[in-house]
């Protein structure tokens, strides 16, 4: 016989709310969904549980703090190719 969860998760009632909410907000957490669960649904669950809710929908991703670009210079030229790296003699000493 076979042991644990018999497959499906208890999120899947709640598929169209959380993508939903995902939707409308691009840079929602998941502890914002669980926040959202708990206050619309009544249903407590953990982050991770909806990591895994989504992970199984192919919907991974890592949030990235925005930064802004580069002033001193470009980290690659054009092509892609890497720059030739400087030798201690050519780099200026301030």
């Amino acid at each position: 016989m076979r042991q644990g969860n018999p497959g499906g998760s208890k999120l899947d009632a709640h598929a169209d709310f959380i993508l939903g909410l995902i939707a409308l907000h691009k840079d929602i957490t998941l502890h914002e969904i669980a926040e959202r669960l708990l206050e619309e649904h009544g249903l407590n669950v953990q982050p991770s549980t909806i990591w895994y809710f989504l992970d199984r929908r192919g919907m991974t991703f890592k949030k990235r703090r925005r930064t802004l670009p580069s002033r001193s210079a470009r980290m690659s030229p054009k092509g892609g190719k890497p720059l030739p790296k400087a030798s201690p003699a050519s780099i200026p000493r301030g």
